[in-house]
């Protein structure tokens, strides 16, 4: 089964990479081509990061990537896990 999730996130991509290994929940990764890959072959998560323009808001400035996490080999029950951890992992502020 393949799926694949788009998501913006306001984060530089060297900022994303040192949050990773909590989102990873001890699957071994590696980068690759400025980006990641998760788990091993035939079971992975592949993960593509394209920065874009900062976002101006008043006198506040936030950076912006686009992560494109591309699962293969994992049914909907383990896809669905991992981006809870993920976005635990990623989480940011308060309230």
């Amino acid at each position: 089964m393949s799926t694949r999730v788009v998501k913006e996130m306001g984060l530089r991509p060297d900022e994303f990479f040192h949050w990773l290994p909590g989102a990873a929940g001890g699957m071994p990764w590696r980068r690759v081509n400025g980006g990641a890959v998760l788990g091993v072959a035939g079971r992975a998560v592949t993960i593509s990061l394209e920065p874009l323009p900062e976002r101006r808001i008043a006198n506040v400035t936030m950076p912006v990537t686009r992560v494109v996490l591309d699962f293969d080999g994992m049914d909907a029950e383990e896809t669905a896990a991992f981006l809870m951890r993920f976005d635990r992992a990623y989480h940011r502020g308060g309230g």
